[in-house]
């Protein structure tokens, strides 16, 4: 229950994520120490795989650096896993603190980190909205209310546009 398992969720055929904004391991990257406790509220993803009837994980996702902490009233960590989203072998992880989205791509040998999005927003009213699609996803700040769409370039992910009700574009 600490660890927010399921804040978020998302499927896509035999694969499924879950988010965990609550989860306290100091780990980076892929699969590192799901058991470490050290760094409080850093978050995680968590990655499922189908085989038949059985449900396995098969990956634990964190930042693929040291997890950004921030000073805003309190210290607080990016609390990744606050919205997940998975379509055509990408995955996004969005961190609530400052909101960030961790890009990871499939390979040959799963789940591999392609690339971080940070908006510079430190949000205090909860995980940004987020959907992935095609080379696009679209991120909404609860704390700003400004969404936006976001489009991959290659390997990088640039800012595309943003807009509020009544926008045209």
């Amino acid at each position: 229950a600490g660890d927010l398992f399921g804040t978020s969720v998302d499927i896509e055929g035999n694969t499924v994520v879950v988010g965990a904004p609550g989860e306290d391991s100091a780990a980076v990257g892929t699969n590192g120490n799901q058991n470490d406790n050290s760094l409080a509220e850093t978050g995680a993803a968590y990655v499922f795989e189908r085989n038949g009837t059985v449900w396995t994980q098969t990956h634990y996702l964190k930042s693929p650096s040291p997890p950004l902490c921030a000073t805003v009233g309190i210290v607080e960590c990016e609390r990744l896993g606050g919205a997940v989203a998975i379509a055509d072998g990408t995955l996004a992880v969005a961190g609530i603190t400052p909101e960030t989205v961790h890009i990871f791509v499939r390979d040959n040998t799963g789940w591999s980190f392609q690339y971080t999005y940070q908006t510079g927003i430190y949000s205090r009213s909860g995980p940004p909205s987020l959907s992935l699609s095609g080379d696009r996803f679209i991120l909404s700040s609860r704390e700003t209310g400004v969404s936006g769409i976001v489009k991959r370039n290659g390997t990088t992910w640039n800012w595309e546009t943003n807009f509020n009700k009544g926008t045209q574009f």
